[in-house]
């Protein structure tokens, strides 16, 4: 993955690590101070934001489909390990229980785009078929699933708040995929995603007026975390697929078809 995508690699890594970093910096600190704000970021505005990313890639990359299932499967598990550290014990089984959601709400919208032309798949003219081998794999990554739902409670679904952590942690992804994935221009592109971020704004001076306390805030960093995370990841991918693009057209300009070599064998 590192030759093909090397960038992509590299903003993994150091997703992985800057979350690491905060989780042992909060652990350690003893949960006072500035620890709680730490672990109240990751659990708020991070997190969701790379549950987020997770779930599009699980819907747009191009590995095959049993790579990705596995990726995402692990990635899930780790994020869920690293949520279950970061939110206090009473609350550990919710945080799964809302993640599950915003994961499979994400990789729904996503798939729903596709179909509705979003960044189509091309056809192949070939029927879906599953192999042995990958049948096995999908049935592994069930069972890994269903084991990670035992541990999610949905009493947290009768309050209130569980909607506005929804409604807050799903829009601005939802809305944001087909100005990504969408087949537009560089300056659609960018105007829709400056569009995005007024709505966001416009959202949190109206709901600062009729909300109280930090909740209009809470609400606005929530969206902007996530449309900033996310952009910053699809350009760091297009950038790697630009690369290797360029590659290829080297390749095939350095051994041209129909060269004298090629005649003669």
């Amino acid at each position: 993955m590192f030759r093909n995508y090397p960038l992509t690699t590299l903003f993994i890594i150091a997703t992985l690590c800057v979350d690491l970093a905060v989780l042992i910096t909060a652990l350690r600190s003893g949960g006072v101070g500035a620890a709680v704000n730490i672990l109240f970021y990751v659990w708020n505005f991070a997190l969701p934001a790379q549950f987020s990313a997770l779930g599009a890639w699980a819907i747009y990359g191009k590995s095959q489909r049993l790579t990705r299932g596995a990726w995402v499967t692990l990635a899930f598990g780790l994020l869920l390990v690293l949520t279950w550290y970061t939110v206090e014990e009473p609350y550990r089984a919710e945080s799964v229980f809302l993640h599950f959601v915003q994961i499979a709400a994400v990789m729904m919208a996503a798939g729903l785009y596709k179909l509705c032309g979003i960044r189509p798949e091309p056809a192949s003219g070939e029927p879906i078929r599953f192999s042995l081998v990958e049948m096995f794999g999908w049935s592994m990554i069930v069972a890994l699933w269903a084991f990670a739902i035992r541990y999610a409670t949905m009493e947290f679904a009768t309050d209130k708040y569980w909607f506005l952590w929804a409604i807050t942690a799903l829009v601005a992804p939802i809305l944001l995929l087909p100005v990504l994935f969408g087949a537009w221009s560089v300056g659609t592109r960018l105007l829709m995603l400056v569009v995005l971020y007024l709505v966001a704004i416009a959202v949190y001076i109206i709901g600062s007026r009729y909300w109280d306390g930090p909740l209009a805030l809470w609400a606005f960093s929530m969206a902007i975390t996530q449309i900033t995370y996310i952009s910053a990841w699809w350009a760091i991918v297009r950038m790697d697929e630009v690369m290797q693009e360029r590659r290829a057209v080297q390749l095939r300009n350095c051994h041209p078809e129909g060269s004298s070599t090629t005649r003669r064998i």
